[in-house]
Parts: C-alpha cells; sequence; structure tokens
C-alpha cells in the first residue's frame, strides 16, 4: 500500500473482487480487519457512506487479495431450501447433484458466476452477479459453473487498486 496513505485511507476503487484488510503491514491474520467487496462495481467506495465498511476509515494499512470465495445455490427464492456452496477458485465446478442442476436464488462472496448449460462448462454460458442476492421466479437452469474473475480478463487483478484519502472536506 502506498506509504502516504496507511492508516489514512477513506475510500477505495479497483477491480478487485474481495479484498482482505489489514491493520499492519504483513497481513497478519491477527490484525485482520475484515473483507471489501465488489470494488469494481462503479467507483469509489467511501467506507463513511457504507455502515459496513465504517471499521476500515483510518485503520488499513495492507491488502491481500481474499481466496476463500464461495457462491451458495438455494431451489428456492429468498435464499431457502435445499442449497449447496461451491468454492469458486476451484475451477470448473459442476452444480450440486441435490439441486438437479435448477435453483431460483443465489448469493456469494465473488463478483460474478459464470453458468454453464452442460457439465465441465460446456455448452451455453452467462455471467451472473452475486451481489445482492439473485432470486428468480423462473429459476435458472446450470449444470456447472466458474467464477467470472477466473475466466475474463477484464475482471482479473490486472488493474491498480486506488485507495485514497479525499482531498474536501469529506474525510
Amino acid at each position: 500500500m502506498c506509504p502516504e496513505l496507511e492508516k489514512q485511507a477513506s475510500s477505495v476503487e479497483g477491480n478487485a473482487v474481495c479484498l482482505k484488510v489489514y491493520k499492519d503491514s504483513n497481513c497478519n491474520d491477527a490484525t485482520y480487519v475484515g473483507d471489501v467487496f465488489d470494488l469494481k462495481l462503479g467507483g469509489y467506495t467511501n467506507f463513511k457512506e457504507f455502515p459496513a465498511y465504517a471499521n476500515l476509515q483510518d485503520t488499513i494499512y495492507s491488502v491481500e487479495p481474499c481466496s476463500n470465495t464461495t457462491v451458495t445455490f438455494f431451489e428456492q427464492n429468498l435464499l431457502r431450501g435445499t442449497n449447496c456452496t461451491i468454492q469458486m477458485r476451484a475451477g470448473c465446478q459442476n452444480l450440486c447433484p441435490e439441486l438437479n442442476n435448477n435453483f431460483r436464488s443465489f448469493a456469494g462472496q465473488t463478483d460474478c458466476v459464470k453458468m454453464w448449460t452442460e457439465a465441465n462448462c460446456k455448452g451455453r454460458s452467462n455471467n451472473y452477479p452475486t451481489f445482492p442476492p439473485a432470486n428468480s421466479r423462473f429459476g435458472w437452469t446450470a449444470a456447472s459453473v466458474e467464477d467470472c474473475v477466473a475466466t475474463d480478463g477484464d475482471k482479473s487483478l490486472t488493474r491498480p487498486l486506488n485507495v485514497r484519502r479525499p482531498t474536501t472536506g469529506l474525510a
């Protein structure tokens, strides 16, 4: 992180799906503060404007990408009923057999999920955001899924992360 912003960050922007933030320079687990999700979804995230991130104001010293990103699929709307959770960093994953390739809601700790019509990530695919949670009266059909971040170059951690402190009276 930029030395001039250590423990002075008040907003963040980037294309990272999830960042773990720490109060020390070595990303030590004992100083873990929390996770920031979906940084690329529309400009700077001002920590004061989002209660979930208020504890990050003036505390971030170091950051690293999250490695435990998951998506949970549910048989019913509103994240209810039989469900299965899939680790998205493991590459292509077939949907859990208990859902019989059909589900009506899903949510995750990744920015988007690529859903495939056939097992082993074959056939047609579509990308869907996982935050906020998605619901459908008619549901979705997918035989396999994978993380859009791992498959789509425009969503990978290649662009710089911008952590900043406002220069106006917003601090």
